[in-house]
C-alpha cells in the first residue's frame, strides 16, 4: 500500500472540488429536458479523489491524524472534515462535530462559484443532485447530519431549512428513474441520500 505522505504528496496541488451541470442527468432526461429542472453534480479532480478515498478509509478506521493530514495539505477537504465529525461525534464531542461539518458546507458553498450564485444558487426550487453519485451524496449526508446536529444544538429553525433545501435538492428522482416510471412524485431519492 502507498504511505500517506506519498499520497498527500502526489495530490497536492492538484486537489479541487467544483459543482457543475450533470450533463449525463440532462441526457436521460430524454426529450423534454427534465421539465425546467436544472442538473448539477459536485466533481471531485483525481487529486481530490485520491484524499477523499485515504480520507473514507480513516474515517472508518477512526484515524483522526489521518485526517488532519488530509486536512493540513488541503484544508478544505469535505470528506476529510466530515470523517473528523463522525470521530468527534462517536467520541462525545458534539460541539466540535458540528464546527467541522459547518467548515464542510462552507467547503461546498465555495465550490459553487460566482455564476451560481447569481442565479440563486442550489436554493433555486428548480436545482436537483442526483443522490447515486458519489459526491452528490456526500453533500447531502454533510446536509443531513448538520442539520441534525443544529436540532441537538436547539436551533430548531436551522434544523429545519437544511431538511428543506436537502429535500428540495433530492426529492425528485434522477431523470433515469423517471423514464423508467419509477418513484413517481417525490419518490424514495430523498431517503436513499439521506441513508447513504
Amino acid at each position: 500500500p502507498v504511505g500517506a505522505g506519498a499520497l498527500l504528496g502526489r495530490a497536492r496541488g492538484s486537489a479541487s472540488l467544483s459543482l457543475e451541470r450533470d450533463d449525463e442527468a440532462y441526457a436521460s432526461a430524454g426529450p423534454a429536458g427534465g421539465s425546467g429542472l436544472m442538473w448539477f453534480r459536485f466533481r471531485y479532480s483525481a487529486g481530490y479523489l485520491q484524499l477523499a478515498e485515504h480520507a473514507s478509509a480513516a474515517a472508518l478506521a477512526g484515524d483522526s491524524r489521518a485526517l488532519q493530514g488530509v486536512l493540513k495539505d488541503s484544508p478544505a477537504h469535505v470528506e476529510a472534515l466530515c470523517g473528523l465529525a463522525s470521530v468527534c461525534e462517536r467520541s462525545g464531542h458534539g460541539e466540535l462535530a458540528a464546527s467541522y461539518l459547518a467548515a464542510a458546507l462552507g467547503a461546498y458553498e465555495a465550490a459553487l462559484g460566482p455564476a451560481l450564485l447569481l442565479r440563486g444558487g442550489l436554493l433555486d426550487p428548480r436545482c436537483r443532485l442526483r443522490c447515486e453519485l458519489r459526491e452528490n451524496a456526500a453533500f447531502l449526508r454533510t446536509l443531513s447530519r448538520r442539520a441534525a446536529s443544529a436540532s441537538r444544538s436547539g436551533c430548531h429553525r436551522t434544523a429545519a431549512e437544511l431538511c428543506r433545501l436537502l429535500v428540495g435538492l433530492s426529492f425528485t428522482p434522477s431523470p433515469r428513474r423517471q423514464a423508467a416510471g419509477e418513484g413517481g412524485e417525490g419518490g424514495g431519492a430523498a431517503a436513499e441520500g439521506a441513508r447513504s
